[in-house]
């Protein structure tokens, strides 16, 4: 039953649709071609939301990030504490990158008669920079150009 508002945006993927028409279905989302240096660490994180209409049915939700799993539940047991349902719920693991050019992350889910919502999934290089907004280095260029400013006007 999805339809509860992503976490931030306007979309959110939900996953476990058919699994409501046809139990014991598996369900996957994946994105590959992601390129990743061999030995530097990578942090990925995504929001869940857990759907739960139909408490105690089967269910299972994974997530592998070019070949490191992460496991939420498996399919008998929560391996990671238990969500309340109808709640978004922040989860990250650390991998170490291959080499790979081609990496893959992918979403493993089952939901019978229930579902997960993803939303804000990210990938990130541990001590990448990320850049600054533009707006961020204004200041700076400002004060550049008034010095060069009041420079050419002490020397005319």
């Amino acid at each position: 039953m999805p339809g509860y508002g992503p976490h931030s945006g306007a979309n959110a993927m939900y996953l476990g649709f058919y699994d409501d028409l046809d139990p014991n279905t598996v369900g996957t989302l994946s994105q590959s071609g992601l390129s990743t240096q061999a030995g530097d660490e990578y942090l990925v994180g995504f929001w869940l939301f857990h759907e739960d209409p139909v408490p105690n049915q089967p269910k299972s939700f994974k997530v592998a990030f070019d070949g490191t799993e992460y496991v939420v539940h498996d399919g008998t047991n929560w391996q990671v504490p238990a969500p309340d349902p109808y709640t978004w719920n922040y989860h990250s693991f650390t991998v170490y990158g291959t080499g790979n050019v081609n990496a893959s992350l992918v979403f493993t889910e089952r939901h019978d008669f229930g579902g997960w919502d993803v939303d804000d999934v990210s990938v990130f290089r541990q001590g990448e920079v990320i850049p600054e907004p533009a707006l961020m280095q204004l200041p700076a260029l400002l004060g550049l150009a008034g010095l060069g400013y009041w420079r050419r006007r002490r020397t005319a």
